[in-house]
């Protein structure tokens, strides 16, 4: 948003009054809700431009280490029977995580095409990236995020009939996880422990 606003603030205006709906071409776009628009923005932005916005997303995670958080993460996959990361974003952080407080190297699904990878007896860990990874045109356009595949529909499917999630810092506002995760059957999974910031 920020690189959009340089480009085109032709008016001097603060980035919170240019950030419109209108100008933006963006439906129902609220400032306050900013990470709510990443896929429109992400298309805002880039457009065709497939490669551009792959240099960008590399750009942001690059340097990027673990946080204390990774470290727990890392202990539990490779210690416990906790084995699987089913994530929507494109970063290597578990995966760094993992080789830097564990001796255990994990499965990384990065591509639709390895979905069928994704299984449960798992011998150790697995990360599960549904939107893709970096290397492997990670989606992030609304087009791209608004189905779960086939692939990733079956092998999620399969994980979830055995495993309970922890949902950490997801907000569901793609449309594949989430209408993914609608649509289960009432007992698949058994529940959900839901994970809320909410420091107020």
């Amino acid at each position: 948003l920020r690189e959009l606003y340089e480009a085109e603030n032709l008016e001097g205006l603060q980035l919170e009054r240019w950030a419109t709906a209108e100008r933006l071409g963006i439906d129902d776009f609220n400032f306050e809700r900013l990470a709510n628009f990443y896929p429109q923005l992400y298309r805002r932005k880039f457009g065709d431009n497939e490669q551009g916005g792959f240099a960008f997303l590399e750009s942001q995670m690059e340097g990027k280490e673990p946080s204390y958080g990774y470290s727990v993460l890392s202990y539990l996959l490779s210690e416990t029977s906790h084995r699987v990361v089913i994530t929507t974003n494109f970063d290597n952080l578990v995966a760094d995580a993992l080789s830097i407080h564990s001796s255990t190297f994990p499965i990384v699904i990065g591509h639709d095409a390895l979905a069928q990878y994704a299984t449960v007896e798992l011998r150790r860990p697995l990360v599960a990236k549904i939107h893709g990874a970096l290397g492997f045109s990670p989606k992030s356009k609304p087009d791209d995020i608004s189905a779960l595949p086939e692939g990733w529909s079956v092998a999620l499917k399969r994980i979830l009939d055995r495993y309970t999630p922890i949902v950490i810092g997801y907000e569901g506002n793609d449309g594949s996880l989430m209408s993914f995760l609608n649509g289960l059957a009432a007992e698949i999974p058994d529940r959900v422990f839901w994970c809320v910031y909410a420091p107020n």
